[in-house]
């Protein structure tokens, strides 16, 4: 039978480590969204739709980021879908960082990165999306 000291420290043990349980429950939860919707990323790049691409974005572009947004699915369309053809997309996990000085005036506050492994009948590759979170939510920032 513990004593009456070992039952008090392990309930303070147990009742400082609840926020890290259900930080970590809720982290997790997080994780899993942000990698569904970095895998949801390939079904638009694969069609091409630089609508649905857009409307991921945290703030409406201007006619100039339109046309970059364009090219940037264009060119992972090409990798992805031209070049080489992929078997499997495997999610690694989800990172997080602050926003730095620049995005954060922006209206930033954190960012995120879902690294992924994709293989191919020949070859591997290690790429990642990243999400950035703003009050509204978080916003896709960049394609794998």
């Amino acid at each position: 039978m513990p004593s009456s000291r070992s039952a008090r420290i392990l309930s303070l043990i147990t009742f400082l480590a609840m926020p890290l349980f259900t930080q970590a429950t809720t982290n997790q939860k997080l994780d899993d969204e942000l990698s569904q919707r970095c895998l949801g990323t390939f079904d638009f790049i694969k069609t091409q739709d630089l609508a649905a691409f857009i409307a991921l974005m945290p703030y409406a572009p201007t006619k100039k980021e339109r046309e970059y947004a364009g090219e940037i699915l264009q060119r992972s369309h090409k990798r992805w879908y031209v070049d080489q053809t992929m078997d499997e997309i495997i999610p690694k996990g989800v990172s997080y960082n602050s926003a730095d000085e620049s995005k954060r005036q922006k209206g930033a506050i954190q960012e995120a990165r879902v690294k992924l492994l994709i293989t191919s009948p020949n070859n591997q590759a290690s790429v990642s999306c990243k999400f950035v979170e703003t009050p509204k939510g978080w916003f896709l920032s960049k394609l794998p």
